[in-house]
């Protein structure tokens, strides 16, 4: 009796060995996907800042600009905050319908990367 039981635990011993490098790799894999996918975002957060940072300087640098045409500092302000809202709107009401699918699918595609 004791011949079948040793096939049995270096059975047992594999299985628990696969199970236990199975259950490594998946977490491996999980972590490489969840690193390609945070590097993404952190390089397009970035890129989004400095786009940010460009349009404050821009839009600063134009309402001083307009005020000067205009004879008014104040015009040139109020000017371009109006361009600023009426576009503002114009991208909450339908930019995240064209933004959902495409950041989707760039998320999707990094995550099983």
């Amino acid at each position: 009796m004791a011949g079948p039981a040793r096939p049995a635990g270096q059975l047992f011993e594999s299985a628990e060995s696969f199970v236990s490098i199975s259950l490594e790799l998946v977490k491996l894999q999980s972590l490489e996907a969840t690193t390609l996918t945070a590097t993404a975002l952190i390089s397009k957060m970035s890129a989004a800042v400095l786009l940010l940072l460009f349009m404050l300087i821009f839009n600063i640098g134009l309402s001083l600009w307009l005020g000067d045409v205009f004879g008014r500092l104040y015009l040139g302000f109020f000017v371009v905050a109006a361009f600023d809202f009426l576009m503002g709107c114009i991208i909450y009401f339908f930019l995240p319908d064209l933004l959902k699918k495409p950041v989707s699918t760039i998320i999707i595609a990094k995550a099983l990367q």
